[in-house]
């Protein structure tokens, strides 16, 4: 008989991940934090890995290195914060009280994710992850590329996916957008919205069909 609303992400968890990326990232990193909502997750990341050997099986069991020791009393002082050490249990446990599939924590050198799965995301079939729990350390390079990718602009004057973009095409003029999203670990949308930036710039040109045709780079940015 009456409307009932409820959020398709507990709200709780998000707010969780914004809060611990913010306490413990990396400040002297140029990247910020980066919050990304997919079809299938909502992802937040923080640059700086973890803090003065902490590791993924002492955060859950409740320990903590605080790296921005004066920002985490901030929010606890605006109630925001609990105890130290348990915003990745209360993550975990937010999640399986929706019903959803347990987070995905991603720890390397110079960067920190959480992946929060929706209800329709393949890891809620019983994919090797749900299973097996979280799997930390280095996965591939391209977990590192996407740290930076979007608009913040890197030493050279170019962002790393457009850095990545040029390093394939250099080496096969011919990739489509899709392989390249596939090589670097972006979205296809992604990395054709970097593309015509490229072109803006006049560094990259089209030559011939969209099927059939290449790139030429123009210039070298740096």
């Amino acid at each position: 008989m009456f409307r009932k609303e409820s959020y398709e992400l507990p709200m709780e968890a998000i707010r969780e991940m914004i809060i611990n990326a913010h306490c413990h990232r990396c400040l002297t990193e140029d990247s910020s934090v980066q919050v990304a909502v997919y079809d299938d997750r909502l992802e937040v990341t923080s640059p700086g890995g973890l803090y003065n050997g902490l590791t993924y099986e002492d955060m859950l069991k409740g320990h903590s290195r605080l790296r921005n020791r004066t920002i985490a009393n901030i929010f606890n002082q605006m109630g925001l914060a609990e105890a130290w050490g348990t915003g990745i249990k209360r993550i975990i446990s937010y999640a399986e009280m929706y019903g959803l599939p347990a987070p995905e924590i991603q720890a390397f050198d110079s960067m920190f994710r959480v992946n929060l799965y929706r209800s329709n995301s393949p890891m809620a079939e019983g994919g090797s992850f749900a299973k097996s729990g979280r799997k930390i350390g280095e996965r591939s390079e391209k977990d590192r590329r996407k740290i930076g990718e979007g608009s913040e602009k890197q030493r050279y004057g170019l962002n790393t996916t457009q850095q990545e973009i040029l390093k394939l095409l250099s080496r096969n003029a011919r990739l489509s957008a899709s392989k390249m999203a596939e090589q670097i670990g972006i979205s296809r949308r992604n990395v054709e919205a970097n593309i015509k930036m490229l072109k803006k710039q006049e560094i990259l040109i089209r030559h011939g069909s969209p099927k059939s045709g290449y790139w030429e780079i123009m210039r070298e940015e740096k």
